[in-house]
């Protein structure tokens, strides 16, 4: 994520409230309407989607982490989560979250990690599905664990649907989504491990899941991003489910044109 916009969609399920709406595979249109109108009404959709501005960020401590390309989703390195503060401190929410017994996954720069090429990345972002009506008491618990990075950080990620943290022991910056669509709770339903060193794995979204917040997201360097998972997953690709998550959301973003890329896009890297 960028210093300009954060993406708050999210992706895993746990005990929800009653609003939280468990669709499958297939299902979207009328639940993600309500859903998005929901979302509207507590700020965290502007007129472009789920987006907000991201100006209160500040430089990491630590230099830039390179990840490097691999040309498949095997396991990284032995030593990955050591010598990588961004495996690492991945690795630190996740046990939190799981102690917890909170339904989450990764996306982002580690899912991108995973699927596509990997690049340059500064920090952690995650869905954790807490539904409507009890975000308060999942903030609470990420403040009291993990540092805020703004001192409205619990009014911010109430409004706004994002939690601002950053790891004592890293300094990487954590963004925490709280998740609540019912295409967010299929993404957490999804997501798998990826296993970054022998006994040790993330849990993040997947690939298709990944085009889809990428589109979107909508903007330049998601598509790079999109256009590294296409390449390097090919085939393996399920292209009819993207289409069946992605078309319910670009018509309650009136962007159809973001389809019309994706599509140009796909023929090119076949």
């Amino acid at each position: 994520m960028d210093h300009e916009q954060i993406e708050s969609f999210p992706h895993r399920a746990g005990a929800l409230g009653e609003s939280m709406e468990a669709g499958g595979a297939g299902s979207g249109g009328a639940e993600e309407a309500r859903a998005l109108s929901t979302y509207r009404g507590q700020g965290a959709f502007g007129e472009r989607g789920p987006f907000i501005a991201r100006a209160d960020l500040e430089t990491p401590s630590f230099p830039p982490c390179y990840i490097w390309p691999r040309r498949t989703a095997d396991a990284l390195s032995p030593t990955a989560a050591q010598v990588n503060p961004i495996f690492s401190t991945a690795l630190e929410v996740q046990d939190f979250c799981r102690r917890e017994e909170w339904r989450f996954c990764f996306i982002g720069a580690v899912a991108v990690q995973r699927w596509g090429e990997p690049r340059l990345t500064l920090d952690v972002d995650l869905t954790v599905l807490t539904g409507f009506g009890s975000e308060a008491a999942y903030v609470d618990r990420l403040l009291e664990r993990f540092s805020a990075r703004r001192p409205d950080a619990r009014e911010f990620a109430l409004q706004y649907r994002v939690v601002l943290l950053s790891s004592g022991s890293s300094g990487v910056s954590i963004d925490v989504s709280l998740g609540a669509m019912p295409f967010e709770e299929r993404i957490v339903s999804r997501a798998s491990d990826f296993v970054i060193q022998p006994g040790t794995s993330l849990v993040t979204c997947g690939a298709e899941d990944l085009i889809v917040l990428k589109a979107f997201a909508n903007r330049e360097k998601d598509w790079l991003d999109i256009e590294g998972v296409l390449f390097r997953q090919g085939k393996r690709l399920d292209e009819p489910n993207i289409w069946r998550e992605l078309e319910p959301l670009l018509e309650l973003k009136e962007e159809p044109e973001i389809g019309d890329r994706l599509k140009r896009l796909i023929e090119r890297c076949r």
